[in-house]
């Protein structure tokens, strides 16, 4: 269960009326990973939205976005957060242009930095994501606008939060965007072992797979309009 904070019954009117002003973010692309690197189901939240609560020297930050996923469900804990899809509105409802300075997470008690940047399209001119517990929510990022990625090994809870770090944008000003969380592909023999360990359980313990219906799903890429559409395909109990 994700939560998204302040999405407003105003703003959503602004949003409806009003083209935000284009924008080129000042962050190199971070190189991995890539829209090729990544594995396991996706969890989305379309139209997040989070109000800039302090600025300090020209640099702002968010409110938390507070995110609590299904544990297990990500290979070796690797979450790797993409947001897309920005909008920025100053404290009047006036569309707005912003930059990303950093990002903030909290995970077991422990806030970080972790690595961020522009997310890695790999060649792509899309990605699509659809969510594994609610099929209905789905995002497209293009490789035209700018997409957000960060990466971070999470504790099993996988119950995190992060902040947003600003520039351009006053306190009270609200951003929007999509928000998609999956996981990462692990090195070589990790995933050897981990599949080794799929297989094990499915053995051993079918009925697990019946009642943690989302430990037994697998992401598929395949092409979609010019992009690379993710989807999930159900495993059920033998």
């Amino acid at each position: 269960m994700k939560h998204a904070l302040h999405v407003t019954s105003w703003l959503a009117l602004t949003v409806a009326v009003f083209t935000v002003p284009a924008f080129a973010s000042t962050l190199p692309v971070l190189q991995h990973p890539n829209a090729h690197e990544l594995v396991g189901p996706v969890f989305v939240q379309p139209f997040a939205g989070l109000m800039v609560v302090s600025a300090s020297d020209g640099i702002g930050q968010t409110e938390p976005f507070f995110s609590s996923l299904p544990p297990g469900s990500l290979p070796e804990n690797q979450v790797v957060n993409i947001l897309g899809n920005f909008q920025a509105f100053d404290p009047l409802g006036n569309p707005t242009t912003f930059d990303i300075a950093g990002v903030m997470v909290t995970n077991a008690g422990k806030t970080f930095t972790p690595a961020f940047g522009q997310f890695n399209f790999a060649g792509e001119s899309s990605v699509t994501f659809s969510d594994a517990l609610n099929p209905l929510n789905t995002t497209t990022f293009s490789a035209a606008d700018f997409t957000l990625a960060f990466p971070f090994m999470s504790d099993p809870s996988l119950s995190y939060s992060y902040t947003l770090k600003t520039t351009g944008l006053p306190v009270g000003s609200q951003l929007i965007f999509d928000d998609a969380e999956t996981g990462r592909v692990p090195e070589p023999t990790t995933m050897l072992l981990f599949g080794c360990g799929l297989v094990v359980l499915f053995v051993a313990r079918p009925a697990a797979f019946g009642v943690q219906r989302f430990h037994a799903r697998e992401c598929i890429r395949a092409p979609f309009d010019g992009g690379f559409h993710f989807k999930l395909k159900r495993t059920l109990p033998g």
